[in-house]
């Protein structure tokens, strides 16, 4: 099948086959992927979707979270005891 598609315009999605297939051993059937599989395929498929949406203009994506201050903190408690 690769080498019908060698010439063509179609880019094959390569790592869901490697993914499938390091987790071979797991599969019920020995054909179809495990779950464990389609579930990093899934992560996987979101984060090529997602991370075209993700603005790192504002340099979220390469830092930790800021400390939460005092006043965050009471306002946080005052809430979860009202």
């Amino acid at each position: 099948m690769l080498q019908i598609l060698e010439n063509s315009g179609v880019e094959i999605w390569w790592s869901s086959r490697l993914l499938a297939k390091g987790r071979l051993d797991k599969s019920v059937d020995g054909f179809h992927p495990s779950h464990h599989a389609l579930a990093l395929d899934t992560q996987i498929l979101l984060n090529m979707y997602c991370n075209d949406y993700m603005n790192y203009n504002d340099g979220t994506c390469c830092w930790s979270a800021e400390p939460y201050t005092m006043l965050q903190v009471i306002t946080a408690a005052a809430f979860s005891v009202w």
